[in-house]
C-alpha cells in the first residue's frame, strides 16, 4: 500500500529503485526513497509519520524522507518511521522499530525485535542482537557488537 500523504495532507513523492521488492501488506508512506536491490518483507511500514504525545512532544504526524540504501533487507514486520536513513547494504531484523531521526550506517545488522529510539546514530558495520534497545540521541561508532538484550543509554552515572 502506498500512502504519499501524511497526516497533514501534505503530499511527499515514494520513489522506489530498480529491482526493489515488496513484500504483502508492506505500507510506503510519502517521503520514501528506496534505493535498487531492497529487499522489504511482509508487514514493513517504511516512513510512518509519527503521531501523538509522548517525551514532553506532540508529534502532528507530519511526514519527512526516510531513505533506504541500495541492497539493504528490512525483514518482516520492521516499522521505520519518518526521518530514518538506513546505509547500504544494511539489514533491519524481523519486528525492529527504528523511531524518527535515526541513522543506521552501511553494513550494519540490527537483529530482530530491537527498539531504536529517536536521534540515535548507529555507526557502519555494527552487529546488534535480539532485543536490544538503544535509548534517544545514542551513538553507537562504527564495527560495534551490541549482546542480546543490550540497553545503551545517553545518561552518565
Amino acid at each position: 500500500m502506498f500512502v504519499p500523504a501524511d497526516m497533514l495532507g501534505t503530499l511527499r513523492h515514494i520513489v522506489l529503485g530498480a529491482r526493489v521488492t515488496v513484500g504483502a501488506f508492506a505500507v510506503i508512506h510519502g517521503g520514501a526513497r528506496v534505493s535498487g536491490d531492497v529487499k522489504l518483507g511482509h508487514r514493513v511500514i517504511v516512513g510512518e509519520p509519527e503521531y501523538g504525545y509522548a517525551m514532553g512532544q506532540v508529534y502532528q504526524g507530519v511526514g519527512d524522507t526516510t531513505t533506504i540504501g541500495a541492497g539493504a533487507v528490512v525483514r518482516a514486520g520492521a516499522a521505520l518511521y519518518a526521518d530514518v536513513q538506513v546505509g547500504e547494504d544494511s539489514t533491519i531484523g524481523h519486528n525492529t522499530l527504528l523511531r524518527t531521526n535515526v541513522v543506521v550506517g552501511s553494513g550494519t545488522q540490527l537483529a530482530a525485535n530491537l527498539t531504536v529510539e529517536r536521534g540515535a546514530c548507529i555507526g557502519d558495520g555494527v552487529r546488534c542482537s535480539p532485543g536490544s534497545h538503544l535509548t534517544a540521541d545514542t551513538i553507537v561508532a562504527d564495527k560495534v557488537f551490541l549482546g542480546a538484550g543490550s540497553v545503551p543509554s545517553t545518561t552518565s552515572s
